[in-house]
């Protein structure tokens, strides 16, 4: 995967050079809706809102085609909800999970004359920063009483692969230079490296609204 990406930031460069006078760049900003495909079994894992910033610059590469790629600060994630029941008692836990990213991805595109244009590569990104927060809840019955006790956990280390990469899918649409698009994004590689019986291969999935601006 890395080998394919590195081939596809060589191609769009040694295009951007032969066509630098036709290069378009500019700002690109967008706000994206996340979640886990695996993860633990007895895990309930839900949707959870990111965001992207950054600048992106494309070239043509045939008529009404384009090498485009990105620089951006992709920050995705999920929340997740747990609960066991026992005779005793039950534990509650709900929390989150957030992972920034700086992501570098490399599409192809093809453009038609009224505005719409699809796109669709691969991307690869590296972790910068980490959040996780879990809030636990305990409830335990004791002859006629109930005692009930919570506990937060919140830290900002990273233990999660920092190296992700995967596939990517958009269709938008141009106009005066403002370029609004729907995109998704799967992650191939697993979000940790756990060995446990009841961890599945974790996968980051992520759709996202975007607005891009052509200064050139």
């Amino acid at each position: 995967m890395r080998s394919f990406i590195f081939a596809l930031a060589f191609a769009f460069i040694i295009a951007g050079r032969t066509a630098s006078s036709q290069v378009s760049f500019g700002p690109a900003i967008g706000v994206q809706y996340s979640t886990s495909i695996g993860g633990y079994s007895y895990y309930h894992y839900e949707w959870e809102y990111g965001y992207k910033a950054g600048v992106f610059a494309q070239v043509p590469f045939k008529k009404n085609q384009w090498l485009r790629s990105e620089l951006i600060f992709n920050l995705a994630g999920y929340k997740y909800q747990y609960t066991d029941v026992y005779p005793e008692g039950s534990e509650a836990i709900s929390g989150f999970f957030h992972a920034g990213y700086l992501q570098l991805p490399v599409l192809f595109q093809r453009s038609f004359q009224s505005g719409f244009h699809f796109d669709g590569g691969a991307f690869s990104e590296y972790q910068l920063t980490q959040h996780q927060k879990e809030f636990t809840y305990t409830r335990t019955s004791l002859d006629s009483f109930t005692i009930g006790t919570s506990e937060l956990a919140d830290s900002h280390n990273v233990t999660a692969n920092r190296f992700q990469a995967g596939v990517t899918a958009s269709i938008g649409f141009m106009k005066s230079g403002f370029d609004l698009s729907i995109s998704s994004q799967y992650y191939l590689t697993s979000l940790f490296a756990l060995k446990e019986e009841s961890y599945r291969n974790q996968h980051l999935f992520a759709l996202s609204l975007g607005l891009a601006y052509h200064v050139k």
